[in-house]
């Protein structure tokens, strides 16, 4: 699910199609979900795939996405509404932290979801719901969580559903 409302919260695009590119070399097939508002990424997520993947953005109800994410052995978001789904169907999440935190108290709480995020950046959190572009205009917080950081978070966590 790489949508979010504030561009702050969304990890780019490049990274999106790394990650998945290292989901598909592992031999997962991967979906991306999210609204009709989120489409552009598809596009430029593709740009830097060269991996196939599902084009699920805009295409399902809430109800039809909660559904697709229980049925998923996990899910990999920014900190965005689908990880809140997560983890009301009990699914596996991983969710993105860049300017915002889950000491907010939004995150995934379940016994085996995780959190990426680089943690001991002064600027961070720069605010409680992100923003439209980054205060320091560096957008640390997700440019250096590198997509072999999140992917290694992902491969433990399926290890140990296996």
């Amino acid at each position: 699910a790489p949508g979010s409302v504030w561009p702050t919260k969304r990890w780019p695009a490049v990274y999106w199609g790394k990650l998945i590119d290292k989901f598909a070399e592992e031999g997962y097939e991967v979906i991306l979900i999210g609204s009709a508002q989120d489409s552009f990424l598809v596009e430029e997520i593709s740009a830097h795939c060269s991996s196939g993947f599902l084009n699920g953005m805009g295409r399902f109800t809430l109800r039809q996405s909660a559904e697709l994410i229980r049925r998923s052995q996990m899910l990999v978001s920014n900190d965005s509404a689908p990880t809140h789904m997560g983890v009301a169907v009990r699914s596996r999440v991983l969710t993105i932290f860049g300017p915002t935190v889950p000491a907010f108290g939004f995150y995934p709480y379940g016994e085996k979801d995780q959190v990426a995020q680089i943690e001991g950046l002064y600027c961070r959190p720069c605010s409680i719901h992100g923003t439209q572009k980054c205060p320091e205009g560096h957008f640390k917080c997700m440019l250096t969580l590198k997509p072999d950081m999140v992917f290694n978070i992902a491969r433990k966590m399926l290890n140990e559903c296996s």
